[in-house]
């Protein structure tokens, strides 16, 4: 089975990716806190609204919409990219050493 894109300028996207996934669990926590924000994000990036459009259809100003698409936006990046630098371990001034599991797996 082969999959083509819909388009030459959209890219084939592999929804079993780790990225998607992570994406999906970061809407799924925001849907239980703000589920308002989660359907601007759907309207306007995975529906291909415009920020005017998604405002009307939800009842909202497009004032509220952009600032709702910045907290948005800064939420995601706290989910999404800090938190995986965080769980990251620390760079050593003694140079790199192999993961703990590296070292676990070759001593058997």
């Amino acid at each position: 089975l082969q999959h083509l894109p819909l388009s030459d300028e959209i890219p084939w996207i592999n929804l079993n990716s780790e990225d998607v996934m992570d994406l999906n669990r970061a809407l799924d926590e925001l849907d239980s806190v703000d589920p308002r924000k989660v359907r601007l994000v759907e309207l306007r990036y995975f529906l291909g609204c415009t920020l005017t459009e998604s405002a009307a259809l939800l009842s909202i100003s497009t004032a509220t919409a952009e600032r709702d698409l910045t907290l948005v936006r800064t939420w995601l990046y706290s989910r999404l990219v800090v938190k995986k630098e965080s769980a990251l371990p620390p760079e050593s001034s003694c140079g790199s050493f192999p993961p703990v599991s590296a070292i676990l797996i070759e001593s058997r």
